[in-house]
């Protein structure tokens, strides 16, 4: 049965609530719809910026009504236009503009005044060193109680460092190596420290109970926001919690690590940790809680489908939302995309038909039969909601949809065969390694001609993704090159003193003449050189003495450094010029030299924890500046339109459009853009219209390449949480299944039958989103809007 609009009367649990002026405003605007297959209420948003001001509304409303009530904020990166909108309102709430503003939202004038509400902190993690800003105690202190006005003798936090510990003995004492073993419960201790260990665990245990009976002491929480994880998990209810569940100290999941990896330095510190959370029980005690979850991104639309439309079961925790009568769910559009229902529903207003919801449709019919989609009978698309709309709405047989479709397919791999001539590339990559990772096999092919020209350009200085652990090896390398007679002699002979163009190129060649002939110890040498210029560099060292005693130093800031913490503006610069060491070696495979390689270090990169969103006066001055001296026809950018994968991404994007936005006819009719995905996120074949075939000799290539190179993400610290591993190994997947969705859909023998090898060799497939600068403006529109103007 086709999924319908819900009218009003049929159903009391999605509809507004009766008594929220803002949700019954934000109804009358088109953001509350509700579908007949969806058993929580949604609210599906534009950007994210609109849904932190929707969520930002919702909470005032509330504090407005429950000034003594109970309430739980989410910590980490979800919350932050939520946070930046609270900011704002409250430091503007006396203007005239902002009056207007609360005034159409079905707000009170008065201001909203949290200094008798009751705060509950939802999870952290456990153990971490008192002083460590990305505990969730430090976020909570910094950004609700002092900002937002919270009183801290009505919150309920979770201080560790409060508690009475064994023999007066500190957390650092007790767990010295900053990690826990939860089996100490069960098991028996085989030492001194663990019988602490184990006492200490049931201080926590203890402490979780009575930290449960003091939440329910309360009445429960009156108010709850929070995201959802890649496993479903909110708070920190991974998949499998149990419904009833209290607070409790437990181990996470992999999922769960990774996505934590950012925060504490790496998963192998994230997966050493266990997390006190709230449980689901906790959540749901008050059947009236006020419970909202916000969700950005196609990257998060699976498990929110799940969730909204599945079997409420521990699968997917965020489903026991299903039984609460005031839960929300506030959704980007991108995160909506899998609610089969709304899709459905919305397809009468569909105002064009193209070939890509053509080819969406023929694929997702080809990949549920397992069947060519010249195999498929007329029934299996007639019965098909979608199939069923393109053929009343095209008034075409099911074999001409068939045949429309299977045409597409194969043009669009010619499209990614075809060899460019005489063209200038630029590609794009937020971070080191992105252009690797989703765009090689289309790299690898157009190089080929000479009369191409390619240029990268790496537009952050990603020293977020370096380890500590990595600075401490490579600063020893250099430290122990040093004492080498080698290096004296360069030393004596002026090395150093080249120019940097010329010493990037001399260290790049080494490092790769090396890598050749598997020389470790030579590879070692011509990595400590690089940081040798770059220590002389960045602390504007000259003599010999003063650099090593600049090493010493690094080493010693590198090692007391807390694991996920904001470095040191000289630590950043020495971690981003290691990056960029690694992607200048990664293209030197293909000859390109220094000059070939920018790095843009765009300044709104900063190591903060909430990145501010790019500038025109101190972001789009590098990237115009390029253009201008390069002149691209063809420009390769991460394509992530709504904020799936790292904020980076779709931030550089933001850049990237206002430049073509304030310059749009100089390139509107002369640049080229492709679009592509790497581990964050991927394309359906319906949203690429270039596909690219990848041998079997290129996915070896990619994974040689980036674990040669990439020195500092040996230890996949930051892995995605799909796979729990390096990134290219994950991408050598990601290729290798949609190449296997386009030959379920073509059939095997199309590709054993082409008279061209590099078809009939194919393993994996790159898909690309080849578009007009007036394509990728449209496309980007909803996060050009958050760009700052100053």
């Amino acid at each position: 049965m086709t999924p319908t609009l819900v009218s009003p009367a049929s159903s009391d649990r999605t509809n507004p609530a009766p008594d929220s002026t803002v949700e019954k405003l934000l109804a009358e605007q088109g953001y509350f719809d509700h579908y007949d297959d969806e058993k929580i209420a949604v609210l599906q948003f534009n950007s994210l910026s609109e849904l932190g001001r929707a969520v930002t509304y919702r909470f005032i409303e509330w504090v407005q009504r429950n000034p003594r009530g109970v309430c739980s904020l989410p910590t980490g990166k979800t919350p932050e236009y939520f946070i930046r909108w609270m900011n704002h309102l409250l430091e503007h709430w006396d203007t005239p503009e902002i009056a207007q503003q609360v005034e159409a939202a079905g707000l009170g004038p008065e201001r909203p005044d949290m200094s008798e509400l009751y705060f509950v902190q939802i999870d952290d993690f456990f153990p971490m060193k008192e002083r460590h800003p990305n505990r969730f105690l430090s976020y909570i202190q910094r950004h609700y109680i002092k900002n937002f006005g919270f009183d801290r003798n009505r919150a309920l936090l979770m201080d560790f460092n409060a508690l009475e510990w064994p023999e007066n003995l500190s957390i650092d004492d007790l767990f010295p190596d900053q990690s826990i073993d939860l089996t100490l419960r069960t098991r028996a201790a085989s030492n001194d420290l663990e019988r602490l260990q184990q006492k200490a665990i049931i201080t926590l245990d203890s402490y979780a109970m009575e930290y449960e009976q003091r939440i329910r002491d309360l009445g429960g929480i009156g108010f709850f926001l929070g995201g959802i994880g890649p496993d479903g998990h909110i708070a920190f209810n991974i998949r499998g919690s149990d419904f009833f569940s209290t607070t409790r100290l437990i181990h996470t999941n992999f999922e769960t690590q990774a996505a934590a990896a950012s925060d504490l330095g790496g998963i192998e510190i994230s997966a050493k940790k266990a997390v006190m959370t709230i449980g689901l029980g906790t959540i749901t005690y008050n059947p009236d809680t006020v419970a909202i979850i916000m969700a950005a991104g196609e990257a998060k639309a699976g498990v929110i489908a799940e969730a909204i439309s599945g079997r409420s079961g521990i699968q997917n925790p965020a489903s026991i939302l299903q039984n609460l009568p005031n839960a929300r769910i506030y959704l980007t559009n991108g995160a909506a995309i899998k609610l089969e229902g709304r899709r459905i529903a919305n397809l009468p207003r569909t105002e064009t038909i193209d070939d890509d919801m053509i080819v969406r449709t023929a694929i997702d019919l080809s990949v549920r039969h397992n069947s060519r989609i010249k195999d498929l009978i007329p029934e299996q698309i007639q019965s098909d909601p979608y199939g069923e709309f393109l053929l009343g709405r095209l008034a075409w047989s099911p074999e001409r949809l068939q045949d429309h479709a299977h045409d597409v397919l194969t043009k669009r791999l010619k499209e990614g065969l075809a060899q460019k001539e005489g063209r200038r590339f630029l590609h794009t990559g937020p971070h080191h390694d992105d252009i690797l990772l989703g765009l090689l096999p289309a790299i690898i092919h157009q190089v080929r001609s000479v009369r191409n020209e390619h240029n990268f350009a790496i537009m952050t200085s990603g020293f977020t993704s370096v380890p500590n652990q990595v600075i401490i090896e490579v600063v020893k390398d250099a430290l122990e090159c040093m004492r080498h007679w080698e290096f004296s002699r360069r030393w004596e002979a002026g090395y150093f003193n080249q120019s940097p163009q010329e010493l990037r190129d001399r260290d790049v060649k080494d490092c790769l003449e090396a890598l050749i002939v598997n020389n470790d110890e030579e590879r070692t040498r011509a990595v400590s050189r690089r940081v040798v210029h770059s220590l002389m560099e960045i602390h504007e060292c000259t003599g010999r003495d003063e650099l090593e005693s600049t090493a010493r130093e690094v080493l010693e800031d590198a090692s007391a450094q807390l694991p996920g913490a904001k470095d040191r503006k000289e630590l950043q610069l020495l971690k981003g010029a290691i990056r960029e060491f690694e992607e200048d070696l990664v293209w030197a495979h293909y000859g390109f030299e220094a000059r070939k390689i920018h790095h843009l270090r765009l300044a709104f990169y900063t190591g903060d924890y909430f990145t501010e969103a790019p500038t025109r006066k101190d972001d789009l001055p590098p990237i115009s500046a390029l253009f201008e001296s390069l002149q691209p026809d063809v420009l390769t950018l991460a394509y992530d339109p709504e904020g799936t994968g790292p904020d980076t991404h779709y931030k550089v994007l933001q850049a990237l459009a206002t430049y073509l936005e304030d310059n749009l006819e100089q390139h509107r009719d002369k640049l080229e853009i492709w679009g592509y995905r790497n581990v964050w996120h991927r394309f359906h074949p319906g949203d690429a219209n270039m596909y690219v075939p990848v041998s079997a000799n290129t996915l070896a290539t990619l994974d040689h390449i980036f674990k040669k190179c990439y020195i500092t993400q040996k230890y996949a610290s930051f892995p995605s949480y799909m796979h729990d591993g390096a990134f290219s190994e994950l991408m050598q997947q990601i290729y290798v299944e949609q190449y296997d969705t386009l030959r379920t859909a073509l059939g095997e023998q199309f590709w054993l039958e082409q008279d061209n090898p590099r078809l009939r060799s194919t393993y994996g497939l790159l898909l690309v989103r080849k578009m007009s600068v007036d394509e990728f403006l449209a496309a980007a529109e909803s996060l050009r809007g958050l760009i700052g103007h100053t």
